[in-house]
């Protein structure tokens, strides 16, 4: 089961929020009480109404400390005639496997499709009503089970909360939850036998995790030694029992209390526990705010340990900064202002949220490729110009080629454009440099494979001058005393460069005084020509990069 889209009206500072998809990774942007944590408490309210449905569907009202109209409903219309029925709603809308539409028909005996939708309202008075919308004869029907609905949802799905200031009280109340999500997933008779069976249980779970979470906080706290999750009283599945009997303490150098520690500190466990808890439902984490009290660095961490979730979990971000931006889909960042939630469609609509400001758009397109070189900067311009589909996106900046000038820049540079909201693509050599350089930026800025292309031939060590039709700078090189007909040339196990020196090695000359100046002259030779200027298996490489670049585009909705 996941939440497939929600719904908020009239909540807070909230007018409209219609339908917002929630994909594996749905980012909300917004400037400081535009609405993006209201967003976020709608989704906990109406969460909390369906966990005690029951409870609440009996007694009718809403009682205040949940939900007060005074303080909850848009304060800026409460006295106005419009609109008339002045009520707070909130809709859910779940998607559901066969196996589970089909378990949830037979409880509540009405057949029922895959697709399940809980419409709450509450009044001025805080009177509730929750109900499933569906058209037909057994609309009502299905309504009257809501109470059983209610039930089957809580045992399929779950949403765990991280708030953007992380106190004590925070770090702990989002800690204990996700520990009582550990403890509960264990299913065994003698748990529910004996109280000494479930603290042995309990212990076991704990020390392990003791020891799964001291990995990823050593990333950056490293002279840590020992971190200890103990409860103080008994723990019997109970969130609010554990709120007040769970202690943590962390050992690096000195032993200390997590209450001791700064609020950098507690966000990092908080997080860090969150990347290790499992759990036997379907999951929607939201982390409020992540990059609060962390600096960059962490925050990168933060950013790779929340992507790592997405992939067995929902996860929705509230966030200011760039990092967190979702640049594979840029549909799933959710822009708020004024009280309305819009989809964005632009890249540049999410840097005028974020107060980004790109002066250069030579440098800093919607989509940047980068490359270690000048030569294969213009090589690969000519080449992506040579496409009318591409040529156009080049022409209004929303592509460019940038060259680095090395693998040694390359780090700082894909920092920069992560910091920019660019969507990019990497090409390098594939050579030493390259991959370790690729592996690099892989550890270091979270940056996924599918971001790194290489010039490669096979196994071999290859430059992108090894693609390139070598008839086009034969007589180029001759010219310079360098004379390709030798059998050296033809090694393909080496790659261009180390040829060319060892060629020219034997007319006592030192390519590397000449390397840059020939490979420019190659590119610009390159230029000017309208006949096919790269080898079959150059032909090959260049037409997959430029199959990625058009499938990138099309992805990021710039067209």
């Amino acid at each position: 089961m996941r939440l497939s889209y929600i719904s908020v009206a009239y909540f807070r500072s909230i007018t409209n929020a219609n339908k917002i998809d929630l994909s594996n990774l749905t980012v909300l942007l917004g400037k400081n009480n535009e609405g993006k944590t209201n967003i976020i408490k709608a989704i906990l309210l109406g969460m909390d109404i369906i966990y005690d449905v029951e409870y609440l569907a009996h007694r009718r009202k809403l009682p205040k400390a949940l939900y007060d109209w005074r303080e909850d409903y848009p304060l800026s219309i409460q006295n106005k005639k419009v609109p008339s029925n002045k009520t707070t709603k909130i809709r859910f809308d779940f998607s559901m496997t066969e196996d589970e539409a089909h378990e949830l028909s037979g409880i509540i005996s009405s057949n029922i499709n895959r697709e399940l939708s809980i419409y709450i309202e509450i009044n001025e008075n805080n009177t509730l009503s929750i109900t499933v919308p569906k058209k037909g004869k057994n609309a009502k029907a299905i309504s009257n089970k809501i109470v059983d609905i209610c039930s089957y949802i809580v045992s399929k799905f779950s949403i765990q909360y991280i708030p953007a200031i992380r106190t004590v009280e925070d770090a702990y109340d989002a800690i204990a939850d996700m520990i009582d999500v550990e403890l509960s997933s264990m299913e065994d008779k003698k748990y529910d036998e004996a109280l000494e069976y479930i603290e042995k249980k309990q212990r076991e779970r704990l020390d392990l995790l003791e020891k799964k979470v001291q990995q990823p906080l050593k990333v950056f706290l490293p002279k840590i030694q020992s971190v200890k999750l103990y409860l103080t009283d008994k723990f019997r599945k109970n969130p609010i029992t554990s709120r007040k009997t769970l202690n943590i303490e962390m050992n690096d150098g000195v032993l200390t209390s997590l209450a001791n520690k700064g609020d950098g500190i507690k966000s990092l466990t908080t997080i860090a526990l969150l990347s290790q808890i499992t759990s036997s439902k379907q999951r929607l984490i939201i982390v409020d705010e992540p990059e609060n009290h962390l600096h960059p660095e962490a925050v990168r961490y933060i950013n790779s340990v929340l992507s790592n979730l997405t992939i067995d979990n929902q996860v929705l971000i509230s966030t200011h900064s760039p990092i967190f931006v979702n640049r594979e889909n840029v549909n799933s960042n959710i822009i708020v202002e004024g009280g309305n939630a819009i989809v964005a469609k632009r890249i540049d609509e999410i840097r005028k949220t974020l107060g980004v400001i790109c002066s250069d758009n030579l440098m800093y397109a919607d989509y940047v490729i980068i490359v270690e070189g000048k030569s294969d900067q213009t090589v690969l311009t000519k080449f992506i110009n040579e496409d009318d589909e591409l040529k156009k996106y080049i022409g209004n900046n929303i592509i460019t080629v940038r060259c680095v000038g090395g693998t040694n820049n390359l780090e700082s540079e894909v920092y920069a454009l992560q910091r920019y909201c660019c969507n990019y693509l990497i090409i390098l050599d594939y050579d030493t440099a390259g991959k370790n350089s690729a592996n690099s930026i892989k550890q270091k800025l979270s940056v996924p494979s599918d971001k790194i292309r290489f010039f490669m031939r096979g196994k071999y060590e290859t430059e992108m001058e090894d693609l390139i039709n070598p008839n086009i700078y034969r007589e180029m090189l001759l010219r310079k005393g360098v004379d390709i007909s030798n059998s050296i040339f033809k090694n393909n196990s080496i790659k261009w460069s180390d040829k060319l020196t060892r060629i020219a090695s034997l007319s006592a000359i030192d390519f590397s005084l000449m390397e840059d100046e020939c490979k420019e002259n190659i590119a610009n030779c390159i230029t000017s020509l309208n006949t096919d200027f790269l080898t079959e298996e150059g032909q090959r490489i260049f037409k997959s990069i430029i199959e990625k670049i058009k499938n990138d585009i099309n992805s990021m909705n710039n067209v």
